[in-house]
């Protein structure tokens, strides 16, 4: 106790170098290897059960290299993942998620200027989207830490605040920004612009899609152009780029094949602004489904020719496909992590068991253990861990049992849009 104020704080996940000096744990003999615990931790949480007796002082830290505290990183990875890009946000007031206070804030000198928000922690019919997730706060936030100056981030966070949220489904009458030879569709709305005022006017009720909103389409290419010309001080690259794409409309794609085998020659081909050119991103084809066929033929019969409702639906079908496949392929991936996991359990279980039976019958035992919710009368530890491992992997089947019951009406839901696309 009288010891325990001058043993320096635990620097968190951010870690300290070796030429502090701090002073570290570690299992015996390495038998959880690479774990380290800071003397601080070490004397709030370790030294206070009896499990101490496992833990020795670890091997002496070099100079340059960083070491985190492990018995840190665990409270860390304990929080909620980030919720990135929820449906909802106040954007007059900025919130972040304990995962990103936590990896963005704390330790930086700017703790002062943050407070819990109580309305949105206790609230459980409110959506809130967490700074981080948005794309103009997520830049400004890693600029600051690059220049070590927070004063840019809160520059950042004011301009923004004065206008119109970067939406994915676009912007009504917004004001917008383009390079200087204003590529025809090309469009940064003030949230995020680094160019010249855009001379096209908006129409009324019409939104607009940034183009470097997340939810456009060629968002990951316009990045890559910007680091581009981020680096090499030059526009030109990014300019022609824009030029030539964002002029190309994304709602139909139609790949060389199915355009020579059976669209060239017919009359709706004339109007559709059709282009030879590579994508490089990935692109589906709408020619390859017999129903998009048989509606290009209709519209193509149409007097005069008329695109519009071939491209309605193609729209149509691009949302069905990104409200559906997404969803199954996680509801999947849960499934398939909670069995990675069950298995994990069983063998950790086998090994404590075998363990357990090999300790008693060479050595015997005097004593029997237990735990609450486990019971009482095992012969040793190492067969009561084995019980608990069994009774977690249980818990794991059973909840994955119970995820894929809850997800089987939207999974269905799902599997029939899909079934629909692929017609």
């Amino acid at each position: 106790m009288r010891s325990r104020p001058l043993v320096p704080e635990c620097k968190g996940i951010e870690g300290v170098k070796g030429k502090v000096g701090t002073k570290w744990y570690s299992a015996k003999s390495n038998m959880i290897p690479g774990f380290v615990s800071c003397e601080a931790c070490y004397e709030d949480y370790i030294l206070t059960n009896r499990f101490s007796t496992n833990f020795e002082p670890s091997k002496p830290q070099p100079a340059l290299d960083t070491w985190a505290c492990d018995i840190a990183a665990k409270a860390r990875l304990s929080m909620q993942s980030c919720p990135q890009r929820n449906k909802a946000l106040t954007f007059g007031r900025l919130v972040l998620c304990s995962g990103c206070y936590c990896d963005q804030v704390i330790h930086t000198g700017e703790e002062a200027n943050w407070e819990v928000a109580e309305s949105f922690t206790k609230s459980f019919d409110e959506d809130v989207r967490c700074g981080m997730g948005i794309f103009s706060i997520r830049v400004a936030m890693s600029r600051t830490h690059d220049a070590k100056d927070f004063g840019l981030f809160w520059t950042a966070v004011r301009k923004l605040s004065d206008e119109k949220f970067c939406d994915d489904d676009g912007i009504e009458e917004g004001v917008w920004y383009t390079l200087p030879s204003n590529p025809r569709g090309f469009g940064i709305c003030a949230g995020c612009y680094f160019f010249m005022r855009k001379r096209d006017v908006q129409p009324i009720s019409v939104k607009w899609r940034c183009c470097f909103s997340v939810a456009h389409p060629r968002f990951r290419q316009f990045m890559q152009k910007l680091l581009e010309m981020y680096y090499t001080l030059d526009p030109t690259s990014f300019d022609k780029f824009a030029t030539v794409y964002t002029s190309m409309h994304m709602d139909c794609t139609i790949c060389p094949e199915c355009y020579t085998d059976f669209v060239r020659h017919s009359p709706l081909a004339a109007i559709m602004g059709l282009d030879n050119t590579l994508l490089e991103a990935s692109t589906m084809c709408e020619m390859y489904s017999p129903r998009m066929r048989k509606l290009y033929k209709e519209c193509s019969e149409t007097s005069p020719p008329d695109a519009g409702p071939l491209l309605t639906y193609s729209a149509q079908r691009r949302l069905v496909w990104t409200n559906s496949m997404p969803q199954m392929r996680m509801m999947l991936f849960r499934v398939q992590m909670a069995l990675n996991q069950q298995q994990l359990l069983n063998v950790t279980s086998s090994y404590y068991n075998q363990a357990g039976m090999l300790q008693e019958i060479t050595h015997g035992s005097t004593h029997t253990y237990g735990a609450v919710g486990v019971g009482y009368g095992y012969a040793n530890m190492d067969l009561l861990q084995g019980t608990i491992y069994a009774m977690a992997a249980g818990a794991s089947a059973a909840s994955c049992l119970s995820d894929s019951w809850n997800s089987s009406g939207r999974l269905l839901s799902s599997a029939s849009l899909t079934v629909s696309f692929y017609e």
